[in-house]
């Protein structure tokens, strides 16, 4: 199973935690991003590194591409992350 939603707009593929991801950590501590703006990144590459209550996990590319644009708000208000929030923008 999926632990990301993929959600295209033209080239641009928004990637966010699926529902059960977010409910299975049960409440995000640190987002650690692995890649930046501009970084090439090839499925399966990891993307960032995530701390919760239940532990560690990472969070792989589901697609080739390039980064178009990092949630630093995600990072600052980890709190606030729901399903609709987008962590990475890949193009």
């Amino acid at each position: 199973m999926s632990n990301v939603n993929i959600t295209k707009k033209g080239d641009i593929s928004s990637i966010s935690f699926t529902s059960e991801t977010l409910e299975s950590m049960q409440g995000i501590v640190i987002l650690d991003f692995s890649v930046k703006v501009g970084d090439k990144v090839s499925e399966g590459q990891k993307l960032l590194v995530t701390e919760s209550m239940k532990g560690t996990m990472e969070l792989e590319s589901p697609i080739n591409g390039t980064i178009m644009e990092i949630n630093l708000d995600a990072v600052e208000d980890t709190e606030s992350i729901t399903k609709d929030t987008w962590l990475v923008k890949i193009k």
